[in-house]
């Protein structure tokens, strides 16, 4: 180092010198030439003693590149110990999985195996190869198809996967099938029948003469098993959302509902399906929360990990929404928003997919531009709520389009039922026709008679918004019966039904009238008809008798309570 330092020193007051003389005699006109060489020499040890520190600064970056670089090459190694320790591991367990079902491990089913290539074969028989690959430096390449919407990703590579559990979830979500195994058929995949399809994510044809993945069966086990159907239900407490809490009990999900906190009991939709958590293994789990609280949502996410969620919880009367329209958006839209984006994180951390449905409404249409209204009709909302159920619906087809998920909007045209609430206009109708009927209510009020509505059975309209999600790819679909009724005809169809004239009853009140109204709503489903193969089951006059009947039996117990406390007054 001293010597070092001597040098740099001595180099200095050379430079110095020979710039101060080689410039002064450059400026006297002495041996111009000469002297103009030695002060320029002389700047050049200046100019690289100040450089010097620079120099230093490289070989120290220098010397950090070379030290990552041996730190990578390492942790490349010990990746390539755990990818091979993966697919010994995970091709014993094919191995079972193929003799369980009587498969070759060659011809007919998914086997894991050591290969020259970095990418995963296709053997002649059809047995899908996952290789082992030693080229160009690459550790094991896990060659699935990972499908989701029917879209390719792309093979996941073995630095990818970090453990073991992370190569199962790859594995029961994402793998080849194929038509002969349909009833084996993992969510989010789909059908390869070409080999272009399998060159599109990293698969090659080990035998030009196969060209089809006809038998690649889905795993089955305790480790690769297809992931049980969970769903996520907002709004079960009301009509809808009871509805389709018991379709999916009934087809073997596990169903959890999201309730808003209430220091009354607002559940007794639902206490027909109401399970005990204390109970082992429960089918239904309720849990406390908002839409309007986002993070609150991501945690109920991230406990129940969903693998469908039906958006159905909302401020969902028209006519309060001109009353309360910030509440009405900060449910109905923004709600939606926090919905899709919890749903958004929860896929990013944990590779599952998850299917949404939203509660899309025929009053989204609002003052129609063309009947009947189909999918593709334009929306002209007229009341805060269909402005809030428009910005849902937009940013459902912003959110599929943009992230690719598997999202879908149900516009669903008025669907009722004795379940209904009391406000709304049908249930209001009926509730009040019978308890006239019984002799406890004397008028009912209403506001336009005129207006002309789709009205279906809300029971069958809950196994529409389940179809939807089963669909191989997200879609809308408008719900619909393909009639029309005016409220008048609502009206004389329930009073009928009880031998009443409904003119004796019946007065408008202009405090029920909307500040915009909408006319006349009239659905097309005919492309739910035909993709999703649903049709409406319970007519006009089925759905007038059902919530009359119903309604008549509250009517008369009333009528008992009622007599009795008038006898106890009296004595």
């Amino acid at each position: 180092m001293e010597d070092v330092a001597f040098l740099l020193c001595y180099l200095v007051v050379l430079g110095v010198f020979a710039a101060a003389t080689g410039t002064v005699a450059h400026f006297k006109g002495r041996n111009v030439l000469g002297w103009t060489l030695l002060g320029l020499l002389g700047w050049v040890p200046l100019v690289i003693v100040a450089c010097l520190p620079n120099l230093k600064e490289q070989a120290a970056r220098d010397a950090h590149i070379a030290e990552e670089n041996r730190r990578l090459r390492e942790q490349l190694r010990q990746e390539r110990i755990k990818s091979e320790s993966f697919r010994q591991h995970a091709a014993a367990r094919l191995d079972a999985h193929d003799q369980h079902l009587g498969l070759d491990t060659r011809t007919a089913g998914p086997a894991l195996g050591a290969g020259s290539g970095t990418a995963g074969e296709l053997g002649a028989g059809g047995g899908l190869e996952l290789a082992a690959g030693n080229a160009g430096g690459g550790g094991m390449d896990a060659a699935w198809y990972y499908g989701r919407q029917g879209k390719t990703v792309g093979p996941v590579k073995a630095t990818e996967i970090t453990d073991l559990i992370r190569l199962q979830v790859i594995t029961r979500e994402t793998l080849l099938w194929s038509e002969s195994m349909a009833d084996w058929r993992p969510a989010g995949a789909r059908a390869v029948t070409s080999s272009s399809e399998l060159r599109k994510v990293g698969l090659r044809c080990a035998d030009n003469s196969s060209n089809r993945a006809s038998r690649i069966p889905a795993f089955k086990g305790n480790d690769m098993e297809r992931r049980a159907k969970r769903a996520l239900i907002t709004g079960i407490t009301g009509q809808d959302g009871s509805y389709l809490a018991e379709f999916l009990l009934a087809k073997g999900y596990d169903v959890h509902g999201l309730i808003r906190r209430s220091s009354s009991f607002n559940t007794d939709r639902i206490d027909h399906i109401y399970q005990d958590p204390h109970a082992t293994n429960p089918k239904l789990t309720l849990h406390y929360g908002d839409l309007t609280d986002g993070s609150g949502l991501r945690d109920i996410l991230s406990k129940c990990k969903p693998t469908e969620i039906y958006n159905l919880g909302a401020q969902s009367h028209v006519r309060v929404s001109f009353d309360m329209p910030v509440y009405t958006v900060q449910t109905d839209a923004m709600g939606t928003i926090a919905l899709l984006e919890a749903i958004r994180d929860l896929e990013q951390q944990t590779g599952y997919p998850v299917k949404f449905y939203q509660a899309s409404s025929s009053e989204m249409f609002g003052k129609v531009v063309e009947t009947p209204q189909r999918e593709t009709t334009p929306f002209h909302p007229r009341s805060p709520y269909a402005c809030a159920k428009v910005y849902s619906y937009w940013q459902v087809v912003n959110y599929r389009e943009s992230y690719e998920m598997f999202a879908v909007n149900g516009i669903l045209f008025n669907h009722e039922s004795p379940r209904r609430g009391e406000t709304f206009v049908t249930r209001k109708v009926t509730r009040a026709a019978t308890r006239i009927k019984v002799g406890l209510q004397k008028k009912l009020y209403m506001g336009n008679l005129d207006a002309k509505r789709d009205w279906g059975f809300a029971g069958d309209y809950v196994e529409a918004m389940w179809l939807m999600l089963q669909q191989d790819k997200p879609e809308d679909f408008v719900i619909a019966t393909g009639e029309t009724h005016s409220v008048r005809e609502w009206i004389e169809e329930c009073f009928d039904l009880l031998d009443l004239d409904w003119k004796k009853y019946v007065e408008t009140d202009a405090r029920y009238l909307r500040p915009a109204e909408v006319d006349l709503l009239l659905g097309d489903a005919s492309k739910a008809k035909r993709v999703l193969k649903w049709q409406p089951k319970v007519k006009f006059k089925d759905l007038a008798k059902m919530m009359v009947d119903a309604d008549m039996k509250i009517a008369q117990r009333e009528k008992v309570l009622a007599d009795h406390d008038q006898k106890g007054r009296k004595g």
